[in-house]
């Protein structure tokens, strides 16, 4: 294992200059670089799959973690032919240096900018001494697909798209709203609109630091960027260092927490460097943001004001928390610690066990009440910050139940969470992200819900010991709102009741329009694409059952506004409320048709519909009425809503839920045999 720090990942990179020309050029503001000049801002677009170009020419090696290689092995990757010879290549070194790949429209909503600085060296003349790359991104055609598309580029904007935004490219709630993670505060829904800027990094020779080029480079790009794109409304930057591995024998002697120092020093030069140029951290995430507009919060705000995520508290004895680690053991096997078995590399099948059994053979010989049970570490975690995870559910269940732990349920970490916001996140993490070597698969759509007990431990972490059957059911499938009818939100059940009750008036507007039942049905094809096939020739031949099919979707409506999920049996009360005559519905159902058919297309007009999945029809004429509603998680989530929703009416086996048989009683009687056999 790396000797870094675990704040400071092996792979980072750093937007910016090195920590020795952080130190002095970020907050020089008298330099002039007179005899600088940045040239070839180059702007492509669209770029192509395998980009991953570097700075050239650079005599400091920066080590590009993306690609593996450093500059002076990744040149040719500025967009030189790779059929080229060498003597060519040398021939158009300095041509290439400025230009990007631009054959494909792979990400057509992408574009690169690749300013550098050059002057005379040596002798030589248009030597190049220092480089920035930034991507622009254009969110508006990625929405409905924004982690898959943030994903392939860059491991930067990967991190960039999982940690500041959520799955549609808006910033993330907790960094708006919560108590501790919203840091200074002053980042808000704006963000959610426009165009990024992302500073993939910055870097100048050794020999021309400390002379104000970076913060020129930077911009003479942004004044670019504001110029020819003016939907820009922010840039971005990771504040991290991007060459540490070029001192590796320097703290090669050093001890531990000199050499933490030493590293941490380095990513606070950076830090420094962004505020000096406007960038303010955005919550309390790596992430740093400068806005356009002169009057946003975050320009008024000074840097000596801005968030500084707490330091970890580092000592060369044991830590509290660590003393109580240590302290719960084996003793018939001591190479069993505790603390060892915390550490994400040793996550072999038995750690759930070994670590349950630890716990058993500790509270044997020690009062449930002894402070080891309540101690912290270097990062503010307890005992349930630690095991607040998805695969330490047996642990987590044994503490909850031995160990009096309600004066824990409210101690906040370092990062600002409570046990059960840590089990929160790891469980949202669980449901959105699959990772797959470097790879992050975004997996949100296959959600299903979460297991009797996750739910059961998280409630209990919230301090619930005896919820309802309906906060259950929230639990299960992630509300935030308190409000959810189980999987579908309030937002989510307007986005359905609205295309219901439009489509049922506008197919009973065809009635009056004299088709021929073949020609009703072909007119009306996309409205009854979940019909049966069966069903589909009955209506052609059937005008009670096609004036049932179109009431249907107004008895879903109902059934919608009376604050229910329009499953088959809900349904069919509204129905035999209603007290419908001519029974046309009945008459649909009974010769086959299904209320899942209607309801399932109820979920595809709302997602057509939708602003980020569709036209954003439904919020332009319901604007008013959709910004009364609480804001939820699951509001958008459409795919998964409609996927639990079948499953719910088909019986599936993996269906375990308090939304299931339970709550909405949606068990076999729902089916269209038990329509017909209970004779309505």
């Amino acid at each position: 294992m790396s000797d870094i720090p675990p704040s400071l990942p092996v792979d980072s990179k750093m937007f910016g200059d090195d920590v020795q020309s952080l130190k002095t050029t970020n907050l020089d503001e008298n330099s002039s670089p007179s005899s600088f000049a940045v040239v070839a801002i180059t702007e492509n677009c669209p770029v192509k799959i395998g980009d991953k170009s570097s700075p050239e020419n650079n005599k400091d090696e920066v080590i590009d973690n993306d690609i593996g290689r450093s500059d002076e092995d990744s040149a040719n990757l500025y967009g030189s032919d790779d059929e080229m010879s060498d003597d060519e290549d040398e021939e158009d070194d300095e041509e290439n240096s400025e230009a990007c790949y631009s054959e494909s429209d792979e990400w057509s909503w992408l574009k690169t900018f690749s300013p550098n600085v050059k002057r005379d060296v040596d002798g030589k003349p248009d030597q190049q001494i220092a480089s920035c790359k930034a991507w622009l991104i254009d969110r508006e055609p990625i929405r409905s697909n924004f982690y898959t598309e943030m994903e392939e580029p860059t491991q930067d904007l990967s991190d960039l798209a999982f940690t500041v935004f959520d799955r549609w490219g808006c910033l993330k709630p907790e960094i708006r709203d919560h108590p501790v993670k919203k840091g200074s505060g002053v980042w808000g829904k704006e963000i959610d609109k426009g165009r990024i800027l992302v500073i993939e990094y910055l870097a100048v020779d050794k020999e021309f630091r400390r002379q104000g080029i970076a913060k020129k480079l930077f911009e003479d790009l942004w004044a670019k960027v504001k110029t020819t794109e003016p939907d820009c409304r922010f840039a971005m930057a990771w504040a991290t260092r991007l060459n540490h591995r070029e001192d590796d024998d320097k703290v090669a002697e050093m001890s531990a927490e000199d050499r933490y120092n030493y590293y941490q020093s380095g990513v606070e030069s950076t830090v420094s460097f962004f505020r000096a140029i406007g960038f303010r951290r955005i919550g309390t995430t790596q992430w740093f943001c400068l806005a356009v507009d002169p009057e946003h919060p975050a320009a008024k705000l000074s840097a000596a004001n801005d968030f500084n995520i707490p330091e970890r508290i580092f000592s060369t004895g044991p830590l509290p928390l660590h003393d109580a680690l240590d302290a719960i053991h084996n003793p018939k096997r001591k190479e069993d610690n505790l603390r060892d078995l915390f550490e994400p590399e040793l996550a072999f099948h038995r750690k759930e066990t070994v670590i349950l059994e630890l716990l058993n053979d500790y509270l044997s010989s020690h009062s449930s009440t002894d402070i080891n049970w309540s101690a912290t570490d270097g990062d503010g975690n307890t005992l349930l910050h630690l095991l607040a995870k998805p695969d330490m559910l047996k642990p987590l269940e044994w503490v909850l139940q031995e160990v009096p732990y309600a004066g824990l349920l409210k101690t906040r970490n370092h990062d600002g969470d409570t046990p059960a916001e840590v089990f929160a996140y790891k469980l949202e993490k669980k449901r959105t992200q699959l990772q797959f070597n470097a790879m992050v698969i975004h997996v949100a759509d296959r959600f299903g819900g979460y297991s009797g007990k996750e739910v059961e431990c998280l409630l209990k972490l919230r301090g619930l010991t005896n919820p309802s059957d309906m906060v259950k059911g929230q639990a299960t499938f992630g509300c935030t709102c308190g409000m959810c009818l189980g999987f579908i939100s309030p937002h989510m059940s307007f986005a359905l009741e609205a295309p219901a009750d439009i489509n049922h008036d506008m197919i009973n507007d065809t009635f009056h329009e004299g088709m021929s039942g073949e020609e009703w049905v072909m007119y009306n094809d996309y409205k009854l694409q979940y019909v049966a096939p069966h069903v589909l020739q009955n209506l052609k031949t059937n005008k009670s059952m096609r004036q049932g099919v179109t009431n249907l979707f107004r008895h879903v409506a109902e059934c919608l506004r009376q604050k229910q999920v329009p499953t088959t049996r809900n349904v069919l009360h509204v129905l035999e409320t209603a007290g419908e005559w001519p029974p046309c519905t009945k008459n649909f159902l009974q010769r086959g048709g299904t209320v899942t058919a209607v309801v399932q297309q109820c979920f595809d007009f709302a997602m057509d519909e939708d602003c980020y999945l569709g036209d954003g029809t439904h919020e332009e004429i319901f604007q008013k009425d959709v910004d009364k509603l609480p804001v939820c998680r699951n509001d958008r989530e459409f795919v998964f809503a409609k996927r639990v929703y079948t499953m719910l009416e088909g019986g599936h086996p993996d269906t375990a839920s308090p939304l299931g048989k339970r709550a909405f009683e949606d068990d076999e009687q729902g089916s269209a045999s038990s329509f017909r056999r209970r004779r309505i």
